[in-house]
């Protein structure tokens, strides 16, 4: 279902019993209706994937949300989120899609069309700490 963000109404549904085709397709006609007028996205792991950010970007629908490592994270990013520690954050960005990795309790994973990243160093009790710094563009 796509539900608008403030008020949580349902704008469009599909009911899923078995015979609705691969989900690929399910979220495509979900989002059909507002391809090309710039809304924004939210969604879960289980829809997203960086293939499918990129098609959404192109039909100016940006997005943002957690991401599995499976769904098309480039090798060396999920590489260097490996060697993270309690957090620890790492991203990289081509200008278009950002993607960010972030250790605490267990490892999350991130993608977003709607923000740029930034790494800055503060201090505070005597300690340099970095933080990231989101920017929504």
């Amino acid at each position: 279902m796509v539900c608008e963000s403030s008020t949580g109404c349902i704008c469009n549904l599909q009911i899923c019993d078995g015979k609705c085709g691969p989900l690929t397709e399910t979220v495509r006609f979900l989002l059909e209706p507002y391809e090309g007028k710039g809304y924004h996205l939210y969604q879960d792991n289980y829809y997203n994937s960086v293939h499918k950010t990129n098609e959404l970007l192109q039909k100016l629908i940006k997005a943002c949300g957690t991401i599995r490592v499976s769904r098309g994270l480039p090798k060396d990013t999920i590489e260097e989120a490996k060697k993270l520690k309690k957090g620890e954050v790492t991203f990289c960005w081509n200008q278009e899609i950002l993607l960010i990795s972030h250790q605490d309790k267990r490892h999350v994973n991130m993608i977003s069309t709607l923000h740029t990243a930034e790494v800055i160093e503060t201090k505070a009790d005597d300690r340099v700490w970095q933080r990231m710094n989101l920017n929504a563009s």
